[in-house]
């Protein structure tokens, strides 16, 4: 299961390109890309989660 709608990823990734990169035109994203950006966010999480305190019914931000 994705945890990334991969449509606006890649669209995100290229508006971001365009607005802070103007020499470069990037028009296409990679799903190497894609799954290393997925890659990094599973990781990212499975670390907050564990490091999340055990009290209360809520998610919340936690300093890693």
């Amino acid at each position: 299961m994705s945890l990334l709608n991969r449509t606006k990823t890649k669209r995100f990734i290229i508006q971001k390109v365009k607005a802070t990169r103007p020499g470069w035109d990037c028009t296409r994203v990679s799903d190497k890309a894609i799954e290393q950006i997925e890659s990094w966010l599973r990781y990212k999480l499975a670390r907050m989660v564990h490091s999340h305190p055990s009290n209360g019914k809520t998610f919340k931000e936690v300093q890693l």
